[in-house]
């Protein structure tokens, strides 16, 4: 269930549990110039399960996993249908908070 981002206040924190997620304002994101920023504290992780994802288009897409493929597992940026796969040498530790940052 999607929660309007217009509701979240500046300051607020966001549980999200695997049954809710954050809807941010149509167009918000308007061209390839822009950054995000994340502090997450997952109680646990699992491969592939998205923290943040961004849509435009079908190939136009962002998605910050914190346990990505591997042995390492490290969490990662992958973005469009291009195969870009930004890897952040570690992995978000679990019950632990973490503030990452992308440009």
């Amino acid at each position: 269930m999607p929660i309007p981002g217009e509701n979240i206040v500046d300051g607020d924190d966001l549980l999200v549990n695997g049954t809710s997620g954050l809807r941010l304002p149509d167009n918000l994101i308007n061209n390839y110039s822009y950054s995000i920023s994340l502090w997450l504290k997952p109680a646990a992780v699992s491969q592939f399960t998205t923290a943040f994802f961004g849509w435009a288009t079908d190939t136009s897409w962002i998605s910050v996993v914190p346990c990505g493929p591997g042995a390492a597992q490290n969490t990662m940026l992958w973005s469009g249908t291009n195969g870009f796969d930004g890897t952040s040498n570690a992995q978000i530790p679990v019950d632990r908070g973490r503030i990452s940052s992308w440009s």
